[in-house]
């Protein structure tokens, strides 16, 4: 092989890729896209240490493991032999599959020909392998014992399993295992790099922890780019069309509109556009919202959605109750309240909206609070409940749908409720605001009616408010 190739092998990435990526698939030729030579240029930087934390997010079937831990394991052990290379992932299987395609690169004619890396012969295992240098790779599925493991390079690949996009203990303790025990691992915090490689799975997976508290800089590609969007790495470019594909000619829209369709934990935003809480397609203004008065609602029936909170406290979610009548496709939200409460607290707010609106129906999230209402309510034997059990997607995804149809004037307002200002801003600033306990009830109550068919008038006796007066058989 002549010196210019050897050269450009241990120099650039992209070229080493294309050689790696014909031993381990010996029959096909690597296609290589935009995105690809943007995210050699990105590993190429870390290598380097010009930038040590960083987050790779892309879709599945992108070979973001291939180039990531696979082939980028066996690049930086051969130009640097003494390096310690830790690949976490989400399961042992994972492991085995990224340890084998690293170990099977280096003992490949190309590799040998062209790095002078050796794996040791008495330490050769497959998930503990080392170099005659001292250097090596160590991969272990996440959970494991890593205790007395130290490493100059830090790889985790797919952190999550795709069916714990709503399990938030599980998100959760992937983000204190990273924190308490991953991280402590390298041998020099100052040099050392990190690198997290994933699709998105929740606003609450380990990257978009470390996106919002971590000082990591972020590639970012969706399957389909949602805007003109401009990349540059080095000498790395690429000015991206909107509606442009990652891998074009991949997918047919039959295809996508499937994925659309199927995919709710995690939702196509999610797990393909890597955008669990990110904008909206329609972004909502607050002209959005029109008045109503009095008389337009009169003989409309009311629905009730209650989104409950979980216990009382400055850090804890609101309760929120919210009054709803419908005529059309419009939608007339009465009343609301909401609040920091125990459930003692929360259930007389809902007795009274009941009360004094004749709700005929109400929808009660069965999440924090909600087991405890719904149980009281039937006990009680009120009429008209249901018991939403949540399905799992992210609040941005369960509230895109209803986006456009609340831009076109959709939802109308008291026009001088108190907590008219409130809502318009919550509704305007989601997903990016503090609180989104509003738009969970609002959410909610248009999930619960979007397939059902509007609900007949009052009859006469029944129309009107009743005050919030005694109530002697307290129902």
């Amino acid at each position: 092989m002549n010196p210019e190739f050897r050269a450009a092998l241990h120099k650039d990435f992209l070229t080493f890729l294309c050689k790696a990526f014909k031993v381990l698939h010996p029959m096909q030729d690597l296609r290589v896209y935009s995105y690809i030579e943007l995210l050699c240029a990105y590993l190429e930087r870390l290598e380097r240490g010009e930038n040590l934390r960083a987050i790779v997010n892309i879709g599945p079937r992108s070979l973001k493991t291939f180039a990531c831990s696979q082939a980028f394991v066996a690049w930086v052990l051969g130009r640097h032999p003494e390096k310690k290379i830790m690949v976490i992932t989400c399961s042992e299987g994972l492991a085995k599959e990224i340890a084998y395609s690293a170990r099977r690169i280096m003992r490949s004619s190309f590799y040998k020909d062209n790095f002078t890396t050796r794996i040791a012969k008495d330490r050769s295992s497959l998930l503990d392998f080392a170099t005659t240098r001292g250097g090596g790779c160590f991969t272990s599925p996440i959970g494991a014992a890593i205790t007395g493991r130290g490493a100059d390079i830090i790889i985790v690949d797919d952190p999550h399993d795709i069916k714990d996009a709503a399990n938030d203990e599980k998100l959760a303790g992937v983000f204190d295992q990273f924190n308490r025990e991953i991280v402590t691992r390298l041998n020099n915090p100052k040099t050392g790099r990190i690198l997290i490689v994933a699709h998105r799975i929740s606003e609450a997976d380990l990257s978009g922890h470390l996106l919002k508290h971590g000082d990591y800089t972020s590639l970012s590609f969706p399957l389909i780019a949602p805007r003109a969007m401009d990349y540059s790495i080095g000498q790395a470019s690429w000015c991206r069309k909107q509606g442009e594909f990652l891998q074009p000619g991949l997918h047919t829209e039959k295809q996508i509109e499937h994925l659309k369709c199927n995919l709710h934990n995690p939702d196509f935003e999610t797990l393909y556009q890597q955008n669990p809480n990110g904008e909206l397609a329609f972004t909502i203004q607050a002209k959005h919202f029109r008045s109503f008065d009095p008389p337009e609602i009169a003989g409309l029936p009311v629905v009730l959605s209650v989104d409950p909170g979980l216990v009382a406290g400055k850090k804890s979610s609101n309760s929120v109750v919210q009054a709803w009548c419908r005529r059309g496709n419009t939608h007339f939200l009465i009343d609301q309240w909401k609040g920091q409460v125990e459930f003692d607290e929360l259930f007389p707010v809902c007795r009274r909206f009941r009360r004094s609106y004749r709700a005929v129906n109400i929808i009660i999230e069965r999440s924090a609070l909600g087991p405890a209402v719904i149980a009281e309510a039937k006990r009680r034997g009120w009429q008209g409940i249901f018991a939403i059990v949540p399905d799992g997607r992210s609040k941005p995804a369960r509230f895109r749908p209803h986006a456009e149809t609340i831009g076109k004037g959709a939802i109308r307002l008291p026009r001088d409720a108190d907590w008219r200002g409130e809502f318009i801003e919550e509704l305007v600033r989601f997903p990016h605001g503090s609180r989104a306990d509003q738009v969970d009830a609002c959410t909610q109550y248009l999930d619960w009616g979007k397939d059902r068919p509007e609900l007949p008038p009052l009859e006469p006796r029944a129309i009107g408010r009743v005050s919030f007066g005694s109530d002697r058989r307290r129902r």
